[in-house]
């Protein structure tokens, strides 16, 4: 999916990574 994608991406940079985990954690959430 998307939050995966953007996961991806931000393993270069430690706080992107964070970022988008955080992200793909309250996307599940809102998904319930």
């Amino acid at each position: 999916g998307t939050a995966y994608d953007i996961a991806g991406r931000g393993i270069a940079d430690p706080e992107s990574m964070r970022a988008a985990m955080a992200m793909a954690w309250e996307m599940a959430q809102a998904r319930g």
